[in-house]
C-alpha cells in the first residue's frame, strides 16, 4: 500500500527508551551504594528496614518466561535485514551483520526503491540486534551493563496508532560487583516492563505508561518506582518535584527524540498494519 502523502519514518522506534532505563538503573546503584539513614530519608525511605523490603521485593524471583508475549528469534531477525537491505536501507555492519548503530547515527539518508512490511516479531528481532550492539559507554562511563529486548508485542489500533508491550532485560552481573558486600543484595538481572502508545499521523506522538519492575505488585512496584523518583531528584537540584508521572513523560520524550532523529534518514511512508509495520517508497 502506498500512500499519496509523504512521510519520514522510523524502523527503531524503541531504542531511545535505553536512555531512560539507564536512569533508572543508575538510580538503583547509586541508592543501594549510599544506605546512611539520612539519606534514605531524602529518596523517602524511613530506616534500613524498609530498604531491606525494597530490596526483597527487588529479588523476587522472576520466570522470563512468563514475561515474553511477543517472542522473537535470529531467523526473524535475518528476514527483516534482507527486506531492508533488497529495498537499499542498509543500516548494517559488513562484518559482523549486525545493526550498525554509527551507520544510524550518521548523515547518511536512505530512500527506498520497494516497500517493506515488517511482522511484529521482524521488527523486535531488528530491535533487539540493535539494544545489543548499542555501546552503552557512550550512556554511562561509570557503569557497565548489558540491556537486551526480550518481547515485544504489538497491538494493532489502525494505521496510524499501535500500542505495544514492551520487556526489556537489564544484566546488572557486571556492575553489582562494585557493591562489595551489598552485591547479593541485587539481582543478576532486572526487567522492566512498559507500555508505548505509539502514533505515526502527521507527527509522531508516544506516551508511555505501566512502567513495572520485575512482576512486582502494584504497592510494592509503586514503592520502588517512588524511590526510583526521588534518587533522580536528589541528584538534580534544579527539580523541585519528581514523580512517575515525570519518569513516565520523561521516557516517552527519550523516545520522541530517538523517532525525530531517524526519520530524518528515510523518505517513505510509516504505517502501522494488523501484523507489523510497513514502509512505503515516496509517492
Amino acid at each position: 500500500m502506498i500512500k499519496s502523502k509523504t512521510k519520514k519514518g522510523c524502523l527503531l522506534v524503541l531504542l531511545g527508551a535505553l536512555i531512560a532505563i539507564t536512569l533508572i538503573i543508575a538510580a538503583l546503584y547509586i541508592g543501594f551504594k549510599n544506605t546512611t539513614n539520612v539519606y534514605l530519608q531524602r529518596i523517602g525511605i524511613s530506616d534500613i528496614g524498609e530498604l531491606s523490603d525494597i530490596i526483597d521485593a527487588i529479588n523476587e524471583p522472576v520466570e522470563e518466561s512468563q514475561l515474553v508475549v511477543g517472542g522473537f528469534n535470529e531467523n526473524n531477525y535475518l528476514s527483516a535485514k534482507t527486506k531492508l537491505i533488497n529495498s537499499q536501507i542498509d543500516i548494517f555492519n559488513v562484518i559482523s551483520g549486525n545493526v550498525s548503530i554509527e551507520k544510524i547515527n550518521s548523515t547518511i539518508g536512505y530512500t527506498p526503491i520497494l516497500s517493506v512490511a515488517l511482522t511484529q516479531a521482524e521488527l523486535g528481532a531488528l530491535i533487539a540486534n540493535a539494544v545489543q550492539n548499542l555501546d552503552t559507554s557512550a550512556i554511562s562511563a561509570n557503569i557497565e551493563f548489558e540491556i537486551d529486548l526480550i518481547s515485544l508485542d504489538m497491538a494493532y489500533i489502525d494505521e496510524n496508532n499501535a500500542i505495544f508491550e514492551c520487556v526489556i532485560k537489564i544484566d546488572t552481573s557486571d556492575f553489582k560487583s562494585e557493591l562489595g558486600l551489598l552485591q547479593s543484595f541485587i539481582p543478576d538481572a532486572i526487567y522492566l516492563s512498559f507500555t508505548a502508545n505509539i502514533t505515526v499521523a502527521e507527527n509522531y506522538s508516544v506516551s508511555v505508561s505501566g512502567v513495572q519492575i520485575n512482576k512486582l505488585s502494584a504497592s510494592k512496584n509503586e514503592k520502588v518506582l517512588n524511590v526510583i523518583c526521588a534518587i533522580i531528584k536528589s541528584g538534580n537540584s534544579s527539580v523541585e518535584e519528581y514523580s512517575t508521572l515525570n519518569l513516565t513523560q520523561d521516557t516517552a520524550s527519550v523516545l520522541i527524540i530517538y523517532i525525530n532523529e531517524f526519520m530524518q534518514k528515510i523518505t517513505g511512508t510509516v504505517i502501522f498494519t494488523s501484523s507489523g509495520i510497513e514502509l512505503n517508497i515516496a509517492g
